[in-house]
């Protein structure tokens, strides 16, 4: 399953990537522009940091390859950029889109959302953060239609008040002290905290059900995701969401409730 990662870059020599991420020649931003591969780095060690190795953090998806695909510089980017990594990870068969971002305008832009059309209709699951604004307002990307929005939990199991959270959005996964890789060195794993870091769970839970059930479409995918969640209110919530539950998404066995 190929994820693609649109981020501020990630740093591919790192010992817990080997092997795990590619890039294609002018998709994303040109690598001699100036960078800080910190936070892509980080969200890419969450979503598929190689596993029974011994060393640094283990991914949520064991067996991911990661498309490294650059539209942020060291804090923000430009929307045609995303608009453009957006096409260019659809167009090279990407699986999985994971957005660890948010517009700073509030208004939805229909040129975004077409580009997500464009990657959901060629088959990719698109996951996005909710942002840190601590707000019910609408964020985008993580509101668009068939985007599935992660809010952050705590170890609570309620909804971090830094957390943007509402109606909107789908799923909540762990996004508080998360530890993960930093592009400094080999050895540097550290913690952070956002939504940034809950959407790359789910990304990599998304890959995982793929791989369990490959016949699913990307609307049963969010369906897995959501019905097998465990449910909770979060504290300051105006709507109920799952918290992730990558054991039950994944597992054959068929799930009944109570009526």
């Amino acid at each position: 399953v190929v994820v693609a990662v649109l981020d501020s870059g990630i740093r591919d020599t790192h010992r817990d990537l080997s092997g795990r991420v590619s890039h294609v020649s002018g998709c994303g931003l040109n690598p001699a522009l100036p960078d800080s591969k910190d936070h892509g780095t980080h969200v890419a060690g969450v979503l598929g940091a190689v596993t029974d190795n011994a060393m640094g953090v283990a991914g949520v998806a064991w067996d991911v390859q990661i498309l490294d695909v650059r539209v942020l510089l060291e804090h923000d980017g430009l929307e045609s950029d995303i608009i453009l990594g957006i096409q260019c990870a659809a167009d090279n068969g990407a699986d999985v889109i994971n957005l660890s971002l948010e517009a700073l305008d509030p208004e939805p832009s229909a040129a975004l959302a077409a580009a997500i059309g464009y990657a959901q209709a060629r088959g990719a699951v698109v996951v996005a953060a909710a942002g840190n604004g601590g707000g019910t307002g609408l964020r985008y990307p993580a509101g668009y239609a068939g985007v599935i929005g992660v809010v952050s939990s705590g170890r609570s199991n309620s909804i971090s008040a830094t957390s943007d959270r509402g109606p909107w959005a789908d799923l909540a996964a762990p996004g508080e002290d998360i530890l993960s890789l930093g592009a400094i060195s080999n050895f540097n794993i550290s913690p952070q905290s956002g939504t940034s870091f809950a959407a790359p769970q789910v990304a990599g839970a998304v890959a995982l059900v793929e791989q369990a059930f490959p016949d699913f479409t990307m609307e049963q995918i969010g369906r897995r995701l959501l019905w097998t969640s465990s449910h909770y209110v979060g504290s300051g919530s105006t709507s109920e969401f799952g918290i992730l539950n990558v054991s039950n998404a994944v597992s054959a066995e068929r799930r009944y409730v109570w009526q």
